[in-house]
Order: C-alpha cells, then sequence, then structure tokens
C-alpha cells in the first residue's frame, strides 16, 4: 500500500530540493510536456516543433523555485517521492474591483499518480491556504487544456473570465491595447477562471 502524503511550506521545499533538486526537476519536465502535449493536440506537431522549449523549461524551473522559496508550494508523495505539485503566486490586482489576484499555478502530476484527483485535492488545500493567509483576494487559473480546466473549475466553483480581463489583472491595469496583438493570437487556446476568496 503506498503511503501518500501532502507537504507544504519548507517541508514541500525540501522534498523538492532533494537529491540535488531531481524532484522539483522531473516535476517542471513533466509540466512543460504537458504543455507541449496540449500545444500538438491544439496547432499540430508542425507548430510544437517551432518553439524552443529549453528557455520556457529554465523560465518555469526559476519560477518553481521563486515559488517554492516563499512556501506556496504543496507536494503530495508516494512513499516519500514526489509525485505531484501544486504552487500559488500574486499576479496582480484586478483593476475592476481593487483586489488582489493571487493565481494557482504548476500543477503537475506524474504519471504514474494520475487519474487520482491530485490536482484537484491540491487546488483545494492550496485555495484553503490563500483564504487564510491573504485577505480580500480573488484566485485566478489557467489552461490551454480546455476541457480538463472546464472540469476543474466547475469542481472548485471558478467561473469563466476572458483574455482581456486576465490581462488587466496580470498588469493591474484597464488600458491593455499594448497587448492586443498577443491577446488576439491566444484566442481560443487558453481558457481562464476566476473565484472569490473571501
Amino acid at each position: 500500500m503506498i503511503n501518500k502524503k501532502i507537504l507544504s511550506g519548507k517541508e514541500a521545499a525540501d522534498a523538492l530540493d532533494s537529491e540535488e533538486g531531481k524532484y522539483a526537476l522531473e516535476l517542471t519536465r513533466n509540466l512543460i510536456g504537458g504543455f507541449q502535449s496540449d500545444c500538438r493536440n491544439l496547432m499540430g506537431p508542425s507548430a510544437e516543433a517551432e518553439i524552443d522549449w529549453e528557455p520556457i523549461q529554465e523560465r518555469y524551473s526559476k519560477s518553481v523555485d521563486g515559488i517554492k522559496d516563499k512556501g506556496h508550494m504543496l507536494v503530495i508523495t508516494h512513499d516519500e517521492k514526489p509525485v505531484g505539485m501544486q504552487g500559488y503566486k500574486r499576479i496582480g490586482t484586478d483593476p475592476n474591483t481593487g483586489r488582489e489576484v493571487i493565481e494557482l499555478s504548476h500543477g503537475s502530476i506524474l504519471e504514474e499518480a494520475r487519474g487520482q484527483g491530485y490536482i484537484k485535492e491540491l487546488a483545494n488545500i492550496a485555495i484553503e491556504q490563500i483564504v487564510e493567509n491573504f485577505d480580500d483576494v480573488d484566485i485566478v487559473f489557467g489552461s490551454i487544456n480546455l476541457e480538463f480546466a472546464e472540469l476543474l473549475a466547475s469542481g472548485l466553483q471558478f467561473d469563466p473570465i476572458s483574455l482581456e480581463h486576465y490581462y488587466q489583472i496580470q498588469h493591474s491595469t484597464e488600458d491593455i491595447s499594448a497587448f492586443t496583438e498577443e491577446i488576439e493570437n491566444k484566442r481560443n487556446t487558453v481558457q481562464y477562471y476566476l473565484m472569490s476568496a473571501k
């Protein structure tokens, strides 16, 4: 029988950093692999092949380090081995409401541990921590796996928001005219969802 644990804060960071950061790297690579698969399914193999994934991997590895150093990473283990992670980070202020917005990010479950509802379980715990540690916040998450995102959102009571609204939050301004082309390039490829934590 598998001994499952959910770790947070320093325990989660230590688990990811064990064996010289092997598990942080493995889970980050798994996350990028998911992006690559979703990209192939969405735009075809030729479009996926044109993307330089190495800088994306480096950016996400740095981001994982930053999230775990702040104590905002959750890790699920099987027999002491990290098999999943879920982080959260502040991304901006919603200019429509003035509320701070925290994003669920870096959700990754290794193939050996999939199909057991771990992403939803970790997301629920992350939401509890956000509610406990932040005042008057909204929570957002997004995915290019549109079917998965819709299932997760309905289970967690999130409502869909437009890409424009997400960009307003991310840049803390209503004026997102500088990002019109970028937004149009992402249209129909990613969906974001928002909920008010309290």
